[in-house]
């Protein structure tokens, strides 16, 4: 079963993203959202130990968030197009997102986050 988490703002306590499937194994990491149509817009996907990004294969723009160890946003790639890449010097984790999501949900660089993992979720296409 996959390990699903949530984002949430340090500042207020809201959850920021109430879906996230963290990529632990190899397939995972490798695989990514590669050949999927789209994703919910409450969704995304976390890389940890991953400061940079490619969109290879995928089908659709996204929003890619740059995380340093601390937690706290260092960088936000909007609407990256397809067969593209995407870094941030620093970076410890990274999150994907719909594109335009990061806006819509008011993620800012030096944003406070907390990523809380859930038990007992499945993470369905």
């Amino acid at each position: 079963m996959p390990t699903i988490a949530d984002l949430i703002d340090n500042l207020t306590g809201r959850i920021l993203v109430p879906e996230i499937h963290i990529a632990r194994s190899f397939s995972e990491r490798l695989i990514g959202l590669m050949g999927k149509a789209s994703i919910p817009a409450e969704r995304g996907m976390w890389f940890e130990h991953c400061g940079s990004i490619q969109t290879t294969f995928m089908r659709f723009p996204i929003d890619v968030i740059f995380f340093d160890k601390n937690m706290t946003i260092q960088r936000i790639a909007c609407e990256v197009a397809p067969w593209r890449m995407a870094a941030c010097s620093g970076a410890s984790h990274t999150l994907e997102l719909n594109a335009g999501q990061a806006s819509r949900i008011g993620l800012q660089p030096g944003m406070s986050t907390t990523l809380r993992l859930k038990t007992r979720y499945r993470f369905e296409d």
